[in-house]
């Protein structure tokens, strides 16, 4: 899944949003890129959804959407 994710400013940003993502359980794979304002997750469908992928980015402070 790729994720449009506005409001990043700066490394601590994507720090910030990995960290949460690491919390929730089925992520495999997570690559945010700071300059594609872009977040590409690899997750267990069995074990979480895209709603709540996004749900923990809105938690964070940030907006996203689907790409």
């Amino acid at each position: 899944m790729v994720l449009a994710v506005q409001g990043m400013h700066c490394t601590g940003c994507v720090v910030s949003l990995q960290r949460a993502m690491d919390q929730l359980t089925g992520i495999v794979t997570i690559d945010v890129s700071l300059k594609k304002s872009t977040m590409h997750v690899k997750f267990d469908k069995s074990q979480t959804t895209t709603q709540e992928i996004q749900s923990v980015v809105h938690a964070v402070g940030y907006s996203c959407s689907l790409i």
